[in-house]
């Protein structure tokens, strides 16, 4: 087809708004793959979304091709030579192919996190010294996105080379020309930054990602409203620095909250090691023992864990706080709730003291190493581990043999589960404390060539199989351990960073199911009595003070979390944070509760309705009240703390 000749600016005004077209267009995929997250909703609501997200799309259009308008709206004649031309065209092109495919890319990447991306994911991607092997392995496992954002970019430089930029605006007076020229690249920078600004005012604050949550019903709905590229530039100047809260004068504060934990009077050190293993993506519905499921469903998936599970204290009703590994590691070893979009690695605090379980243990004569099997420096790990009181951490690179390279993220789970149980004994003294975090149950799900799967009920690649070969290498981490010196007085907990996120669409994909995770207490001399707790409610960042518990840690400390089983009387509940709002979750319900607005959004009826598929419209006021209450407890409390440096007894109470 021929192209059609025309001005410059016409020409540059209708190549970026093909850009704008695409990126805006592209919101329709990300909503229909993603909608289980989202919530369902009306098609003409939907279009509402879509047309509330137009400022945001113009915003990100304009800031990524702020360099390529300028260099078009130049007022001199050299604006049309060939060899500019062809820069221009290069830079739109490095631009926009950008531009689209970090929004084609976050289609399938929302279900790792629930939100969008950030300029925060890139960095944490960038840790791991495997990137690109890991971006090759994604692309085999979305291939329709990598080749859906080929058909977007090929597309757009089609409808790029329909018009030809062949003249520019040209008077009877030379210095008239030059006049009107640059009359119309100011007009265009002012255009330009208004547009990037979101507002053709001067007053009030440039759009921001908050600015999303006009006329939503749901919080969920933000993320149609927004696209990715937006969110990265929006957040590449924010820090993780946590605001205050102002729910409660200090003394109705005291009052809800513990000032610090203080053990009985009885408590007395068992002397036990501990070995925590943390499973990767292990939700709760994954072991059939524990499954949070009413309807009777169980997959069969990981048949060791689930016989061990039988002979261990397991709390059925325990949430992970957020989605992510850096999140829920940071969680369960420095028990912090989630605050999104607190990460703590990025944060001001990794200054402060914390008496997280690590440390505590650390301080009272344990020896302490944190296992994990990926590259150094992997979304911050081990840094968390060490942060909160780890002496030592081993990596792939501590492991040392390259042909158990899984190719993406680091050594194979059976592995590693040689390399622990043996370590352990080479390294550490008892009494211990050793955390391992697996990783073969990560996407992209691989496991060793060759591994025997003929007992496996998934076969073929996936997710499930992979879960299959984390449960046959946990299977043999016990086998190697049983055969140590330290094996009858080690108190075995086995736990997870966040639930799968692998099931979309389906009943394990709902906000309730998704985030159980198992909470398992295994001792083989039997001083914990196998039992099947389902009368409480733990979040991931009561793990710590509960284990602590367990140990029988006698000494005063201060923690966000509980120790479950020595209750102070106050209620209890669980909190984390889904699609830009709170759940509390309890015994009977769960709370969807914006913290900004102060706003019920939704109640659930989780015993009946475990997959909240319909919202409660009568429920119990009074217990609802009870755990919005709590939940502003608990974040007024832990901003005031983490902000002053008040979370140990050595920091300053």
């Amino acid at each position: 087809m021929q192209r059609i000749n025309c001005n410059v600016y016409t020409a540059t005004i209708y190549q970026i708004a093909m850009a704008f077209l695409l990126l805006w267009i592209t919101r329709i995929g990300f909503y229909y793959y993603n909608r289980t997250l989202i919530d369902p909703t009306s098609s003409s609501h939907l279009w509402r979304l879509m047309s509330n997200g137009i400022p945001f799309d113009a915003s990100a259009t304009v800031y990524f091709n702020a360099l390529f308008l300028f260099m078009r709206f130049l007022p001199w004649p050299f604006v049309l030579r060939k060899g500019y031309i062809i820069a221009t065209d290069t830079i739109f092109y490095m631009c926009n192919s950008a531009m689209l495919m970090l929004n084609l890319a976050d289609i399938p990447f929302f279900a790792f996190q629930g939100s969008r991306m950030r300029f925060s994911s890139l960095r944490d991607m960038a840790t791991d010294s495997n990137i690109a092997g890991i971006i090759l392995s994604y692309a085999v496992e979305y291939w329709w996105a990598y080749l859906g954002g080929i058909a977007i970019i090929a597309l757009l430089a089609w409808l790029y080379r329909r018009l030809k930029p062949a003249s520019q605006l040209t008077l009877s007076r030379r210095w008239s020309t030059c006049a009107a020229r640059t009359a119309i690249l100011l007009a265009m920078s002012l255009t330009a930054f208004m547009l990037m600004r979101g507002t053709f005012s001067f007053r009030g604050t440039p759009l921001s990602i908050s600015h999303a949550a006009a006329g939503i019903e749901r919080n969920a709905e933000i993320n149609v409203v927004l696209n990715t590229p937006f969110c990265i530039l929006r957040s590449t100047s924010g820090t993780d620095k946590i605001p205050l809260r102002h729910y409660y004068n200090p003394e109705q504060l005291a009052a809800m909250r513990p000032q610090a934990i203080i053990p009985a009077d009885s408590i007395s050190p068992t002397g036990k090691n501990l070995m925590m293993i943390v499973i990767e993506s292990g939700g709760e519905y994954l072991i059939d023992n524990l499954s949070p499921l009413t309807d009777g469903t169980r997959l069969g998936l990981m048949p060791f864990v689930d016989s061990l599970s039988r002979h261990s204290l397991s709390v059925l009703h325990t949430f992970a706080t957020g989605r992510r590994s850096n999140e829920g590691i940071a969680s369960l070893l420095g028990s912090f709730p989630n605050y999104e979009p607190f990460i703590f690695m990025r944060s001001p605090y990794t200054v402060n003291d914390f008496d997280a379980f690590p440390r505590l243990l650390r301080d009272a004569g344990y020896s302490s190493t944190f296992y994990y099997g990926c590259n150094p420096g992997s979304y911050n790990i081990e840094q968390i581990a060490m942060t909160l009181g780890f002496e030592r951490s081993a990596n792939r690179n501590d492991y040392g043999i390259n042909s158990d390279f899984d190719g993406q993220w680091g050594v194979f789970d059976h592995c590693m589960a040689r390399y622990v149980a043996h370590d352990i004994t080479r390294s550490m003294t008892e009494p211990f404390e050793a955390v391992w975090f697996t990783l073969s149950s990560h996407s992209p799900f691989t496991i060793p060539e060759g591994w025997d799967t003929s007992g496996f009920r998934h076969k073929d690649t996936g997710m499930a199989r992979s879960v299959e070969y984390t449960d046959q290498s946990l299977r043999m981490f016990f086998d190697f351990a049983r055969q140590q010196p330290w094996y009858d007085n080690t108190m075995f907990v086995i736990t997870a960073d966040h639930g799968n996120r692998e099931w979309i669409g389906t009943k394990f994909d709902t906000a309730y199911l998704q985030y159980h995770i198992p909470f398992i207490v295994y001792t083989p001399d039997g001083s914990i009595k196998p039992a099947k707790i389902d009368d409480r409610i733990m979040s991931q960042f009561d793990i710590g003070p509960t284990v602590l518990g367990l140990l029988g840690y006698n000494r005063r400390y201060i923690s966000m979390g509980s120790d479950i089983f020595a209750g102070d009387g106050r209620p209890h509940y669980a909190v984390n944070k889904f699609a830009g709002a709170y759940q509390i979750m309890g015994t009977s319900y769960l709370v969807r509760w914006d913290a900004d607005t102060d706003r019920i959004q939704e109640v659930y009826d989780i015993k009946a309705d475990p997959e909240l598929t319909s919202p409660l419209s009568d429920f119990d006021p009074g217990e609802v009240s009870a755990m919005i209450s709590y939940a502003k407890a608990l974040l007024q409390d832990f901003a005031a703390r983490i902000n002053t440096n008040n979370l140990s007894i050595s920091a300053g109470q």
